[in-house]
């Protein structure tokens, strides 16, 4: 076989391993099948309920690199503002809303702060839907109601070498640790790299891909137990 031949025969491989590996990221999260029950009953079409988050652990944390630089983000609070779960057409169980991190330090680079302290995304819509293969495993998918743009963080200092601001994009997912079908007053969701890569998600800061890692807990304003169910 010829060197020319040979390279394109590479070049050919490492492309099909590359789609091959990106299809069975993308393949584990399926997008219908969950649908919410609130009390008992599943919730009607049209019905909303408000929804609030409390963060959990000490510490989330967001990770990428700008400009060459390492950016280590890490926040102690996440609120919902304006959340409300819904079932659109009727068995496909939605949040919608934004998220507000708070009390935002920069671990990495020195001399760097997040303006304000505090990042607010844009309006989210939150898809919940199933790990593929999975009865029991709950994904959610969350992407901006519009656009593509989360939300924007601007970094500041007289000593920070990569101050300006930066546009936060993609997909993010997140698991829920609550076996499907289990009715609680509360839920808990975990972010980590392991099932943003799995779910297919790809998160950016500026240009660089981010990885965040966060652990909450949801609640209902009105107290009620709730759970999806495939």
């Amino acid at each position: 076989m010829s060197l020319k031949k040979l390279g394109v025969a590479v070049l050919a491989v490492v492309v099909l391993g590359a789609i091959a590996t990106n299809s069975a990221f993308a393949a584990e999260f399926e997008e219908s099948g969950a649908t919410w029950f609130v009390g008992g009953a599943a919730l009607p079409v049209g019905t909303h309920e408000a929804f609030q988050t409390e963060a959990k652990g000490e510490k989330q944390t967001l990770e990428t690199t700008v400009a060459g630089q390492q950016l280590d983000l890490t926040w102690s609070k996440t609120s919902c503002i304006g959340c409300f779960i819904d079932n659109t057409a009727g068995t496909i169980a939605t949040l919608m809303g934004s998220l507000s991190t708070t009390v935002i330090t920069v671990s990495n680079p020195a001399g760097c702060s997040v303006k304000g302290g505090s990042v607010e995304t844009k309006p989210l819509s939150v898809l919940i839907g199933m790990k593929l293969g999975s009865a029991t495993v709950s994904t959610a998918k969350f992407t901006p109601e519009e656009g593509s743009t989360f939300a924007t963080v601007t970094l500041e200092g007289s000593g920070c070498p990569i101050a300006g601001t930066y546009k936060i994009t993609g997909t993010q997912f997140a698991e829920a640790l609550s076996a499907t079908g289990t009715s609680a007053t509360s839920q808990d969701f975990k972010m980590n790299k392991a099932i943003q890569e799995a779910a297919g998600g790809s998160l950016k800061f500026g240009e660089n891909g981010a990885i965040v890692t966060d652990e909450f807990k949801g609640t209902l304003t009105s107290g009620k137990a709730f759970k999806t169910e495939k």
